[in-house]
């Protein structure tokens, strides 16, 4: 019975390690640890796109933006500009 406990208490310290490695590791990206050519490039991608999405919504500005037909498009573009924000607040925090 106490080899049980034994063995129980080893695989809950051993899978503690391996969350603690992979938490780690997931500090190790570019999304986590930007550099400065990674934002720009980032930054760059996302107006390049949201310029795009605008232009496809208005059809090439012929039509207004603000129409209930393209909710789909405002919930792409909110969630890339959280993203984007998101990792301009990682490369500032790595930064200070």
């Amino acid at each position: 019975m106490q080899l049980l406990v034994f063995r129980y208490k080893l695989a809950l310290m051993q899978s503690h390690i391996v969350k603690m490695n992979d938490m780690k590791m997931r500090n190790d990206n570019f999304f986590y640890n930007p550099s400065l050519k990674q934002v720009i490039l980032i930054v760059g991608i996302w107006i390049f796109s949201m310029v795009l999405l605008t232009m496809v919504i208005t059809d090439l500005f012929t039509e207004i933006i603000w129409r209930k037909e393209h909710l789909i498009f405002y919930i792409l573009m909110l969630s890339s500009t959280f993203s984007v924000a998101k990792f301009y607040d990682n490369y500032r925090k790595r930064n200070q």
